[in-house]
């Protein structure tokens, strides 16, 4: 039920998209992510900032050319 406690609780205004995670939910979700292992590439992303993507792509915010329309046109007729 939405009560004004639950609306001050799950309020998005503050984030970019509502798809992003708040620091709430990235304290729990990042604690799941595996650390980088030894002897390869340090990451130079942001993995919160690859979850937002992922979330915002599966929430319809980004949409691929085709999904609505169908399949792509081609590129080359022959």
């Amino acid at each position: 039920m939405w009560t004004k406690e639950n609306r001050v609780r799950y309020n998005r205004d503050q984030l970019r998209y509502p798809s992003d995670v708040t620091e709430e939910e990235w304290g729990q979700l990042g604690a799941l992510i595996p650390s980088a292992r030894r002897g390869g590439r340090p990451r130079t992303v942001s993995l919160r900032e690859v979850l937002n993507g992922l979330l915002y792509v599966l929430s319809g915010g980004g949409a691929v050319a085709g999904d609505a329309d169908g399949p792509a046109p081609a590129q080359y007729d022959l």
